[in-house]
């Protein structure tokens, strides 16, 4: 991560990744892991991504939570993540690999940044005390058709659990969150493949919906 800061790249958030059991062990790990999100991965609602960006990308829907305050920087508890944090947004990240076939072992994923590539963000935030995480429904559709479905359980019982399980895991390494970062929580569901212009729309719960347009 050093070579980026110092090409100028600045850090606005992290990501959880491998939040299914799953998919940790196809990657051959027994946890999550993470990585940074930097301030050009960064996309607004509705954004349109030239395919010659990409190698093989794949698309997720995610709650991405927003900070207000740090968190303690030893053993932060769930009750110090829920008052960090300042408000939701629906999200999808767009994950990439340069490794062909995405036949990727637990060293290639942890060196790639966690796959990290964009984040298209929502533009409707939502309080998170007003809302059951674990129970919101997800559906990503690609043209209009059914791509896949999901909720909030998926993602290691709630995104709130996946970010206290950041929180805890990064205190530990001495490099606890802070205040105004974005955390993109991990998937709800399973990846649609990005392989053709397309346009990718996902619905969370009840919120208005984000989309994103590969060209």
């Amino acid at each position: 991560m050093l070579q980026w800061t110092r090409a100028g790249r600045r850090r606005v958030g992290r990501k959880v990744a491998l939040t299914s059991v799953t998919v940790q062990r196809m990657i051959g790990v027994d946890a999550p892991a993470s990585g940074v999100l930097f301030d050009d991965m960064l996309l607004n609602c509705h954004a349109v991504v030239p395919l010659t960006q990409l190698n093989q990308a794949r698309a997720e829907a995610e709650v991405a939570l927003v900070l207000k305050a740090a968190l303690p920087q030893s053993r932060p508890t769930y009750i110090d993540v829920l008052g960090a944090i300042d408000y939701a947004l629906p999200a999808i990240e767009i994950v990439d690999s340069r490794i062909r076939g995405w036949d990727v072992g637990a060293f290639d994923f942890i060196a790639d940044n966690a796959a990290a590539c964009l984040v298209v963000l929502g533009d409707t935030p939502f309080d998170i005390r007003r809302h059951d995480l674990t129970r919101i429904d997800m559906s990503m559709t690609v043209d209009g058709e059914a791509g896949t479905t999901g909720s909030g359980a998926e993602c290691m019982g709630s995104p709130l659990r996946a970010l206290h399980w950041l929180a805890m895991d990064l205190a530990r390494r001495g490099d606890p969150l802070q205040a105004g970062e974005v955390i993109m929580a991990g998937a709800l569901g399973a990846v649609v493949q990005i392989a053709r212009s397309c346009r990718v729309d996902a619905r969370i719960g009840l919120f208005a919906p984000v989309g994103v347009t590969f060209s």
